[in-house]
């Protein structure tokens, strides 16, 4: 440390003859599916309805977006009852192995349920089932 003038002071941290300083590497990050190509961007702003053609709707488009890159380990449950046509909440539902999209919950269920000709299961709606 030497004195510059009398209110500067210069100081080395790091002696050049040391070695040379290693740069810092930031870990890879993992980009979400649907950033990957332009096609699967578009697939993906196309079945949810995402429009960027006035500014109303691309701060929207893009604040869904970032919400689904943050989120992207959260499950998006967009099932909808088939009788009452209602948002069903939670991912456990009562649904059916043979009919698409069919899919009830709990009251709908506990009132329509015998009416369906199919076996219905309550659980995820995946292949497995439980």
């Amino acid at each position: 440390m030497k004195a510059m003038r009398d209110d500067l002071l210069q100081v080395d941290l790091c002696r050049s003859n040391e070695g040379a300083v290693v740069p810092a590497k930031d870990p890879p990050t993992k980009l979400p599916p649907f950033v990957g190509s332009r096609f699967a961007f578009h697939q993906m702003s196309s079945h949810a309805s995402y429009q960027f053609d006035s500014l109303r709707r691309a701060k929207h488009s893009t604040m869904m977006l970032l919400h689904q890159m943050i989120n992207a380990s959260v499950p998006q449950c967009n099932t909808f009852c088939h009788e009452c046509a209602l948002l069903i909440t939670h991912a456990d539902h009562w649904f059916c192995r043979t009919c698409a999209h069919f899919s009830l919950c709990d009251w709908c269920h506990a009132h329509h349920g015998p009416d369906h000709p199919h076996l219905l299961y309550r659980g995820l709606d995946d292949d497995e089932g439980t």
